[in-house]
């Protein structure tokens, strides 16, 4: 061939994104604003919505991850750069807005300055607690970020564990047996009770009711703070026992039997 003939040039090829992964990158964008926001803890009514709405873009990214399967069937080569790209962007917008990640509340690592007692008296087993959601699923609402679950094999007495007043009892639902009773233990913090049984109630709505009087009896008690916006509050209870040793301040822990009877037991606190 001739040094004088003419070269073509091809043109290198060019990335096109078709309309569903354009809407796909403006999904992963929402997610990625949703999660700064909340990652910014600013408190408030409005991290709680967000919150509740988690759910929205995964939603929406597996209904155009279900549309551009179809659109690529029908409009062939299957396999193109600009889909792939979609694609993954897609999955990983799906996959992040279905991992249970605990609420990020404003509250965390200021713990109340209210003095909790343990609302009982006799040795119970501590079956929720902690941060993680899979020792605890209390932490994946707003309201129970901080919440702890209680067990014990028969019905015990439940008591105040502050000062308090009887703010509202109504009955869990699905279990017309059993209430969620809500104290007002402090300006902007209200105590949640759920659990205890209706037969032996012991208290009214307006009661005024100091550290250890006799609410009810249950077996099975979950125990959480929350703020006027919903928004959990850590608890630390005082002078009990865990697994036999004193605490003078603490968080409750998983797997623990705690109670609060006093003994001549070693000082610990954690």
């Amino acid at each position: 061939m001739s040094s004088s003939s003419s070269k073509e040039t091809l043109a290198p090829a060019t990335e096109t994104y078709e309309l569903w992964a354009k809407l796909g990158f403006s999904v992963c964008g929402l997610a990625a604003c949703m999660t700064l926001y909340l990652a910014l803890r600013p408190g408030g009514e409005r991290p709680v919505q967000i919150y509740g709405l988690w759910f929205v873009p995964g939603l929406l990214a597996a209904l155009l991850l279900a549309i551009s399967l179809v659109w690529g069937a029908t409009h062939l080569p299957l396999l193109q750069r600009g889909r792939l790209k979609g694609w993954i962007a897609l999955s990983a917008c799906l996959w992040w807005s279905v991992f249970p990640f605990p609420y990020p509340s404003s509250h965390e690592g200021h713990a109340s300055p209210v003095t909790f007692q343990l609302p009982f008296s006799e040795e119970w087993s501590v079956i929720f607690a902690g941060n993680r959601y899979r020792e605890n699923p209390l932490v994946l609402r707003p309201e129970t970020r901080f919440g702890v679950g209680l067990q014990r094999t028969e019905a015990g007495e439940v008591l105040a564990p502050c000062a308090a007043t009887v703010r509202a009892i109504d009955a869990v639902p699905g279990f017309e047996e059993r209430l969620v009773m809500v104290l007002d233990v402090a300006p902007e913090e209200a105590l949640v009770l759920r659990g205890i049984e209706r037969e032996g109630l012991a208290v009214e709505v307006g009661d005024s009711l100091g550290a250890g009087t006799h609410l009810g009896r249950t077996d099975r008690l979950d125990l959480y703070l929350h703020d006027p916006s919903s928004e959990g509050i850590p608890m630390r209870f005082s002078s009990y026992l865990e697994d036999g040793r004193r605490v003078e301040k603490g968080e409750l822990r998983l797997g623990t039997i705690v109670s609060a009877q006093a003994d001549n037991s070693s000082v610990s606190e954690h």
